[in-house]
């Protein structure tokens, strides 16, 4: 029996739920409509610069006020239709509304995975209603039995916290054993029926209503919580005792355990060990770990731990903090990364543009019978050519050198250059500025051109 007991847990949540916590749960998806358009309205909006760019904008605007207004409006629906109309509507005088409907089509399909999600949130049952109320009563019950069996089953150089909460962990750790044989996080879930973890890593719970029919009930994904909230406590550990980290493996063990009786466990392709908690205190003390921790490790690991515990009002707002500083310094780098993505496609399709202009109006030359007739050709084929790859025919500069156009064989080389405008692009159009040049070289065919059928041409 260990009387090195740490009890920090909180009290039980029985509020009802107030109307922040109906309009968070109604915005579901907002917060990640935001980001994607910051993201997606530049890339978006650069096809049509710079009306693109406005018309996309305001229509992430509208999107995310509907989605504030009305947040039950079926938004998968609402994206078939965006996408539909994005392919259906023909580009040419309407090649402004192709930006407007991409970024609509996005943040509504967003906004319908984010409203499936929910939803299944939303089928646990409501905070401040009875079933919600038992629930957690259920299992504020069960912790506490587990908590109790540790304790007196435990040996003495073991120590047991019970509800520590750690910041950027996923909620308060239901147990938290250290001893000589490592450290242990316990996920504590009381609940009865059969629980099946499938291959792909899913929960799933059955249970068996009182007239015998089965039916499925809420689980979530414990395994995941119980991760979270190891790489929480790794981070404790490595900022407070990081000699302890950085020399032989620490590994911190998972538990998922189920204390009530009649539960029926088929957890085998978990990634954390599902046990019931009769076998919890054996496979914690016969655990044969990487390194064995010495008295003194034991009382420096449970004083680290102890003091990096924050109070479980606190750590929300100091992590949404934390969020908000985080995204406020990393949005300028991924904007000025989204626009030099932007810059370089630019430049890559401008030089595909140049290189086919430069080629068809070597060829174009190549077909003239005297060097006159060939730097006519070359500028009607090139500024023909230029629109439809994308090119302004009076910013192009066409060069070419006919010197050889007379020798056996002939030649025709044609060059071009164009430069490349960034000039619309935010945060990056003052730092670049070039141009893209390319040459091609023809041979002139005799025969098609008509120069070997010239006096003093034939053969």
């Amino acid at each position: 029996m260990t009387t090195r007991v740490f009890d920090l847990q909180h009290q039980l949540d029985m509020s009802v739920p107030t109307p922040a916590d109906r309009r968070s749960t109604r915005t579901a998806g907002l917060k990640g409509c935001g980001l994607a358009a910051i993201l997606v309205v530049p890339v978006a909006g650069a096809g049509e610069a710079p009306t693109g760019w406005l018309f996309a904008g305001l229509t992430a605007l509208a999107v995310m006020g509907i989605a504030a207004r009305w947040p039950r409006i079926r938004w998968g629906w609402l994206a078939l239709l965006t996408g539909g109309a994005g392919l259906a509507v023909p580009r040419g005088p309407w090649g402004s509304v192709g930006p407007p409907l991409f970024v609509g089509t996005l943040l509504c399909v967003i906004l319908w995975v984010a409203q499936r999600t929910n939803a299944r949130r939303d089928s646990r049952p409501e905070r401040g209603s009875r079933e919600r109320a038992a629930r957690v009563m259920v299992g504020f019950s069960g912790e506490r039995h587990v908590g109790r069996v540790l304790a007196s089953e435990l040996p003495q150089e073991y120590a047991l916290i019970n509800g520590l909460k750690l910041p950027r962990g996923a909620g308060d750790i239901d147990h938290l054993v250290v001893g000589p044989s490592g450290v242990f996080l316990l996920e504590t879930k009381t609940m009865a029926g059969q629980v099946v973890c499938a291959p792909d890593g899913t929960w799933h719970r059955t249970r068996v209503g009182r007239g015998g029919t089965p039916y499925t009930a809420y689980i979530g994904d414990p395994a995941a919580q119980v991760q979270r909230n190891i790489f929480a406590v790794r981070q404790a550990l490595r900022r407070r005792l990081p000699e302890l980290v950085r020399g032989t493996p620490f590994w911190i063990e998972g538990l998922v355990v189920f204390p009530h009786p009649k539960t029926e466990l088929h957890t085998e392709t978990s990634r954390v060990p599902a046990v019931p908690l009769a076998e919890t205190t054996f496979r914690i003390c016969t655990h044969a770990p990487r390194r064995r921790l010495q008295p003194a490790e034991v009382e420096a690991v449970v004083r680290a731990l102890l003091a990096e515990a924050q109070p479980g009002l606190a750590t929300p707002a100091r992590q949404s903090a934390q969020a908000l500083v985080e995204l406020a310094v990393l949005l300028p780098v991924v904007l000025v990364l989204v626009f030099g993505a932007i810059g370089v496609s630019r430049y890559v399709q401008t030089r595909a543009a140049v290189v086919a202009v430069a080629h068809e109006a070597a060829r174009a030359g190549a077909l003239a019978s005297s060097p006159s007739e060939a730097v006519d050709r070359m500028r009607q084929r090139s500024a023909l050519v230029a629109p439809g790859l994308g090119l302004d025919a009076r910013r192009m500069v066409l060069g070419w050198d006919l010197t050889r156009f007379g020798s056996r064989p002939g030649q025709v080389e044609a060059t071009v250059q164009y430069p490349v405008d960034y000039a619309d692009l935010p945060l990056v159009g003052e730092l670049l500025s070039t141009s893209v040049r390319a040459e091609h070289i023809e041979s002139v065919d005799p025969f098609r051109s008509g120069v070997a059928a010239q006096p003093g041409r034939g053969g």
